[in-house]
């Protein structure tokens, strides 16, 4: 065999091994994305469902008749029993598979499982009292007790499921970037080891003179070679190489290789950003005790994750009338003119389009006084306006509206997409414990007020009482007085016939 086909089979077997080592980093990555990416969505779910149940079972007990247990709480148990187990089997979960779970995820999700069995028991022993004409009283405040216990179990098993979750994620990024750096490393040393084995080869091709020359201009492209490796193994890939492509096939593996590395870290990264920020949007979505505090508390770190600029969160409401309309509830750098009203109709504006439409819109020549962003430069109108409906069960709970200087990228709008499900039911959630706190507040004080009068009447029993006692010793004395005055005219009458 030649010498040149020698080095071209060299050439080769390096190609299919950078090509080998590419793949199996890109499934690697791919691996761990898919492996992770059910356990992300699956607490919040999962929480958010018992948490509905909950809140609604409490309203159905209370005699809520517009709502249906089976319909409305019992689907949402089965729901979150159905995800855990298959979350614990290794099921299909959003197109996607569980991977069979670690001991310490297993253990994790068999937890979640017996808080949420418990729940459920107490609740349908709650229900049967109920079915069965029982009075809270008459069923006594442990079984109340019970169950609130297992929820706020639950909840707590559900939490230390999430933490769980996230330093997996973190740890399996950590092991991709090491995993990533070891295998640039292993090309650069195997790039070496078939460079020295080409040296070797070509010592012997031709005469002294043609040979200095080839090591000549072979030191010159292995340099230039080396140089290139070492920018793609600090990362850098856009560094490019100064030799003919179509004459030789290592610079050419080499240069796929780059392309391949840097789709892979563009890949990496923009996913890497979504997952880290569905975690940490998760911590937020957590608080929700207050709804204005909340809204204020998403669109900031929206506005932050998304490098934008002004942005504002819309709910639906009902005034006293039962009329629906968007009330703006947290808002981010909004200037005075356009947001001094803070109620929108339906179909008024694009915010009110976008709820009737319930579909995005997406606007990159954004009219002219619509809205301004104040700046050190002044006022000027934003580049880019998205307006996102949040939709969670086919219903919806408000909009989005976002705008900035930058146009979106797709990454943005993904992103956008997976957490809208989230905030909507955080909201929903958030909007339902409002007037649960309500409800409670005026049941308290009619509490209060039956007190009151309770001990008015009390008062009013005694002093009627003490009159009756009065009456009854003012008419004792009186049939005495009557007796005594008989039988002196009894005594009267006697003299008289005497």
């Amino acid at each position: 065999m030649k010498t040149s086909k020698k080095l071209l089979l060299i050439f080769v077997s390096l190609g299919l091994i950078i090509g080998g080592l590419i793949y199996f980093v890109q499934f690697k990555t791919t691996s761990t994305y898919d492996k992770d990416l059910p356990y992300i969505s699956l607490g919040d779910k999962v929480k958010n469902q018992s948490t509905k149940a909950h809140l609604w079972f409490e309203e159905f007990i209370s005699g809520d008749e517009t709502i249906n247990y089976e319909r409305d709480i019992n689907s949402l148990v089965e729901n979150s029993r159905s995800l855990l187990t298959k979350a614990i089997k290794g099921g299909k979960f959003d197109q996607k598979n569980f991977p069979i779970p670690s001991e310490e995820f297993k253990t994790h999700l068999s937890a979640c499982l017996k808080q949420l069995e418990g729940f459920n028991k107490f609740m349908l022993e709650r229900k049967t009292n109920m079915d069965n004409g029982t009075s809270n009283e008459e069923a006594g405040s442990e079984l109340d007790q019970l169950f609130d216990e297992t929820y706020e179990g639950l909840q707590s098993e559900l939490d230390k499921l999430i933490e769980l979750v996230n330093n997996t994620v973190d740890q399996d990024i950590s092991s991709i970037t090491s995993f990533s750096l070891t295998i640039a490393l292993a090309v650069t040393i195997l790039f070496f080891i078939i460079a020295y084995i080409m040296f070797k080869t070509q010592t012997n091709i031709e005469s002294k003179a043609k040979t200095e020359e080839f090591f000549e201009l072979e030191k010159i492209r292995l340099e230039k070679l080396n140089k290139f490796v070492n920018e793609i193994t600090s990362g850098d890939y856009n560094t490019n190489i100064d030799l003919d492509l179509s004459e030789d096939n290592l610079a050419q593996s080499l240069v796929d290789m780059r392309d391949t590395l840097k789709s892979n870290s563009e890949e990496e990264k923009k996913r890497n950003w979504i997952v880290a920020s569905l975690a940490n949007f998760s911590n937020i979505l957590r608080n929700n005790d207050d709804l204005h505090q909340l809204s204020n508390n998403i669109i900031s770190k929206l506005i932050e994750y998304l490098n934008a600029n002004q942005g504002g969160i819309f709910i639906i409401n009902e005034d006293e009338n039962n009329n629906t309309f968007l009330e703006l509830t947290g808002c981010y750098a909004y200037g005075r003119q356009k947001f001094l009203e803070k109620k929108v109709k339906p179909g008024e504006g694009l915010v009110g389009q976008c709820y009737l439409e319930r579909q995005p819109i997406f606007i990159t020549d954004v009219p002219q006084g619509y809205t301004k962003i104040q700046s050190g430069l002044g006022d000027s109108t934003p580049s880019c306006l998205y307006i996102f409906p949040l939709i969670v069960n086919d219903e919806i709970y408000g909009i989005l509206e976002i705008a900035s200087f930058e146009i979106f990228t797709e990454t943005q709008k993904e992103f956008l997409e997976k957490v809208s499900e989230s905030i909507a039911a955080t909201l929903k959630n958030a909007k339902t414990g409002s007037v649960t706190t309500k409800l409670l507040a005026e049941a308290q004080e009619m509490a209060e007020v039956m007190s009151q009068q309770e001990e008015e009447m009390r008062q009013n029993m005694e002093e009627m009482q003490a009159t009756s006692e009065t009456m009854n010793q003012m008419v004792e004395q009186k049939d005495s007085e009557i007796a005594e005055l008989k039988k002196q005219i009894r005594l009267l009458n006697s003299g008289e016939k005497n």
